[in-house]
C-alpha cells in the first residue's frame, strides 16, 4: 500500500513538474516576443537615420557636382581609372 502511494505522490509531482516548465516555456517565449519587439523597434529607427544620413549625403554630393562641375567630371575619371588599374592587377 505505501509502495502505491509513494507512486501516486510521484506522478503528482511529475505532473507539477511539467505545469511549471509549461508556465516558464510560455513566459520565455513571451519575453522573447518581448525582446523581438524592442528590437526591431530600434531597428526601424537605426533603419530611418540611416536613410536620411545617406539621403542628405546624396545631396550635398549633388550641391558639390553642381557647383563643380569640370573638378567632378576629372575626380570621377580618376578614380575610374584607378578602379580599373586596381581591377586589372588581379589578371596578371
Amino acid at each position: 500500500m505505501a509502495d502505491r502511494t509513494d507512486i501516486d505522490r510521484l506522478r503528482n509531482q511529475v505532473d507539477t513538474l511539467r505545469e511549471q516548465l509549461a508556465d516558464l516555456t510560455d513566459e520565455a517565449g513571451h519575453e522573447a516576443e518581448r525582446y523581438r519587439a524592442r528590437a526591431m523597434r530600434r531597428m526601424r529607427g537605426m533603419y530611418g537615420q540611416a536613410r536620411h544620413y545617406a539621403h542628405d549625403a546624396g545631396d550635398q554630393m549633388g550641391r558639390q557636382v553642381g557647383r563643380h562641375p569640370i573638378t567632378s567630371l576629372l575626380v570621377a575619371f580618376a578614380v575610374g581609372i584607378a578602379l580599373g588599374k586596381l581591377l586589372d592587377l588581379d589578371r596578371s
